[in-house]
């Protein structure tokens, strides 16, 4: 073996050793100031005498407290809002992170919009460009403007909603619905039932599933039988077993005959384990698909007789 290999072995094991090193320093400096901007913000909002105040002098401590924001916002309900803002506002944190997204890659972006959507955003031309990202080809990025859009303008989002040019996706009503158990968003179920957009509807049966608000069976029924989306009508019906509601209507029925024999089998084991007797079931599916269900419906019963068994 050469000398000149051993030193060159040696050279790069020392380099390796001092990233990590470094890394590791990093890594805990970058601990240690998030855990005091953590403390310090709880200190803030939870003590209305407290005189603490944060300032951030580089960037490296301005991305640390806005992950601070942002991870305090979203593991509590309904946080003062006005201390935060007074956070933002005293560290130029929108500022920011705006400079962040002009030259930020497409996953750099999804980032920053989440940040963002923790921060109380009122700059009319911070606003106008989150919309413009509304449009963008990657849906990812879309995806987070929106919830960035609704966090800012709350009041308005059926119009937000409304004027979209794509399908929301079940990630979408996700991170909605987070907002609203956030106390960010507060929203009245009606209107969005009974709106002709689709992702209006979708999203109101996401909030009427996540929620169980057992007021929504005549609308759940009007959309069974009014809708001309196939997807929208099998949620409509989903949502009824989730309500744990009766599906002995004639339009599901009909509804269902129009489905897949996929769909209709899908529905059946759904049915069974979400405990609808074989007579509810007989009452909406071909002979076949009971007999599947009761077999379903008795192997279920035989493994919660065995679990059972002393």
């Amino acid at each position: 073996m050469s000398v000149l290999y051993i030193l060159y072995v040696m050279v790069v094991g020392a380099m390796i050793l001092h990233l990590t090193v470094v890394s590791h320093f990093k890594s805990s400096a970058h601990s240690a100031l998030y855990k005091r901007y953590t403390a310090n913000l709880i200190a803030t909002l939870f003590n209305k005498n407290s005189t603490t105040t944060i300032i951030t002098s580089s960037r490296h401590q301005r991305n640390t407290l806005i992950e601070a924001i942002h991870s305090l916002t979203t593991h509590t309900y309904d946080s003062q809002r006005e201390v935060i803002k007074r956070v933002v506002k005293e560290n130029n944190l929108q500022e920011h992170i705006f400079r962040l997204l002009r030259h930020a890659s497409s996953l750099q972006k999804c980032r920053l919009l989440t940040l963002l959507s923790s921060i109380n955003l009122e700059n009319k031309t911070h606003i106008s460009i989150i919309k413009k990202y509304l449009h963008c080809h990657n849906h990812n990025i879309r995806s987070h403007a929106l919830i960035t859009l609704i966090a800012a303008k709350p009041t308005e989002l059926i119009p937000t909603i409304s004027s979209l040019n794509f399908e929301l996706q079940p990630t979408d009503t996700a991170r909605i619905i987070t907002l609203i158990r956030q106390g960010t968003l507060c929203v009245v179920i009606e209107p969005l039932l009974e709106s002709n957009n689709r992702n209006l509807q979708m999203l109101a049966l996401a909030i009427v599933r996540s929620f169980g608000i057992d007021i929504a069976d005549k609308h759940l029924l009007q959309i069974v039988a009014s809708s001309q989306c196939s997807t929208l009508v099998e949620d409509a019906i989903y949502t009824l077993t989730a309500l744990k509601r009766p599906l002995k209507y004639r339009i599901i029925k009909e509804r269902l005959a129009e489905a897949s024999e996929q769909q209709r089998k899908k529905l059946c084991r759904h049915l069974s384990v979400e405990g609808y007797s074989i007579q509810s079931i007989r009452a909406l599916l071909s002979s076949e698909e009971c007999h599947d269900a009761r077999l379903l419906i008795t192997s279920y019963k035989r493994q919660l007789s065995q679990s059972q068994t002393p």
